[in-house]
């Protein structure tokens, strides 16, 4: 079981857990997943195998800039 947060996944194996991004999550044909998704935007492609709870806002976070 997995708790991951990033600014954009992709996901073309297994998984289950969490998984949280700021700004896109995209599950390519070959993942099979499980477990609680959310960002403002989520991709499944044809063949993907995903089961559980998806959420989408529908607004995309500014991705993180780093301080000069």
């Amino acid at each position: 079981l997995a708790d991951v947060h990033a600014t954009d996944v992709t996901v073309a194996g297994e998984f289950v857990g969490t998984l949280t991004a700021d700004r896109h999550i995209a599950f390519a044909a070959s993942a099979k997943v499980e477990g609680d998704f959310e960002a403002p935007t989520i991709a499944v492609a044809d063949g993907a195998v995903v089961t559980g709870r998806v959420e989408t806002t529908g607004e995309r976070k500014p991705a993180l800039q780093l301080a000069s």
